[in-house]
């Protein structure tokens, strides 16, 4: 479930993004943008995990992507900048897409550790002269 909630918010998040760029919907792009920073992290989040590696990865991406975006209008994309923010965005580009598979790669684990508190308590059928019913039932 974890990893197809990542997995999953992750294609409908670049789905939306592309979509809203072929079509100029700009409210799509938000969406998508939106959904391709947090998409990832969704089954970790429901493995009860709240900031994870790979969110705070991809959020260092974006924060190297506005360097290159400062970079090139310093420099007014022109000159001899344009190399280094070349370098700089397949940098920010590099880091998102680790954080990204790391994030989806991660979920499963996540939510085998979270399941894995629960591994002592058992719901049982319980019967008697009065009826029947079900138990919690815990080792220690």
């Amino acid at each position: 479930m974890a990893l197809g909630l990542s997995f999953g918010g992750t294609a409908a998040s670049w789905g939306a993004l592309l979509a809203g760029g072929y079509s100029a919907n700009y409210g799509l792009l938000f969406v998508g943008s939106v959904g391709a920073l947090l998409g990832p992290s969704i089954g970790n989040w429901y493995a009860h995990e709240g900031f994870t590696r790979g969110l705070g990865i991809r959020l260092v991406g974006l924060g190297v992507a506005a360097l290159g975006v400062l970079v090139a209008l310093d420099s007014g994309f022109e000159g001899g900048e344009d190399r280094k923010v070349d370098v700089i965005l397949v940098i920010s580009a590099g880091l998102f897409v680790a954080g990204t598979i790391d994030d989806i790669a991660t979920a499963p684990f996540a939510a085998r550790k979270y399941n894995a508190r629960f591994e002592n308590v058992t719901v049982v059928p319980t019967a008697n002269e009065h009826g029947g019913g079900v138990s919690l039932i815990g080792r220690f």
